[in-house]
């Protein structure tokens, strides 16, 4: 948003909410319900970085340097 793409869907507010819930899940001793949610940020993460990709050619180039960062972070 801060660089002018427009994504279909930022998911910004369910990514904290998910963190959250699975570190109550660790806490308490739930792990495969905290390897669910990790597994549905990482697929949210996926949708995200894929609509990224595709929007990225309308962008500067000084744009793309500044994400490019991100996006290497992302792809570990």
């Amino acid at each position: 948003k801060r660089h002018g793409i427009a994504l279909r869907q930022t998911y910004a507010r369910q990514g904290p909410a998910l963190s959250r819930k699975a570190g109550r899940y660790a806490h308490a001793r739930q792990f495969k319900r905290m390897r669910q949610v990790l597994r549905r940020q990482r697929t949210l993460l996926g949708r995200v970085l894929r609509d990224l990709q595709r929007k990225l050619d309308q962008v500067e180039a000084c744009v793309r340097e500044r994400i490019s960062v991100w996006l290497e972070r992302v792809q570990r």
